[in-house]
């Protein structure tokens, strides 16, 4: 046998784990998502409440205006909601990214401890094809880490200007 019992629960221990983290990430969006939710329909709630104070009052001056303040409210809260649940989102796709390239580290550490295994006991013809492989899993896991940092660095600054537009609805 190449791998340990003792690796072998490690991998299992640290997979489970990041599937755990995983499903975490996916549980606390969901909470945050129920929360923004729940507070918008609260709002809108209070909103409407006001609007039809107006109609109630009946402040005819104020009438043919109601409308277009109704839609602007609407349009400014929609872009909090949007904006929210895009923070939401964007948290769980970074988590998501960092999870996969946690996934693929475990794999890879596993694997390695089996190369190194075989170059242990393989003819020494055979030694540098696997120090290759060796050499090629960790390019391969840098460029992945490259990757997964411009992923969320990408995915950082779609929410920093899908704030900025939120901001200028806003106003």
């Amino acid at each position: 046998m190449y791998l340990t019992t003792q690796e072998i629960h490690d991998t299992r221990t640290k997979y489970f784990n990041n599937v755990f983290s995983a499903s975490n990430a996916a549980l606390v969006a969901t909470e945050q998502l129920l929360d923004i939710f729940s507070s918008s329909g609260r709002e809108s709630l209070r909103a409407s409440e006001s609007h039809f104070t107006v109609l109630k009052t009946s402040q005819l001056s104020f009438m043919p205006q109601l409308p277009m303040i109704v839609w602007l409210d609407e349009c400014a809260r929609s872009g909090r909601v949007f904006h929210k649940t895009i923070d939401v989102m964007a948290n769980v796709h970074k988590s998501l990214m960092q999870t996969a390239e946690t996934q693929v580290h475990i794999f890879d550490k596993a694997l390695m401890s089996l190369i190194r295994r075989t170059s242990n006991t393989s003819p020494a013809e055979v030694v540098p094809v696997l120090s290759i492989m060796e050499i090629t899993i960790e390019t391969t896991e840098q460029t992945l880490h490259g990757v997964t940092n411009a992923a969320i660095q990408v995915v950082e600054s779609f929410d920093t200007e899908a704030s900025e537009d939120i901001d200028v609805i806003d106003k």
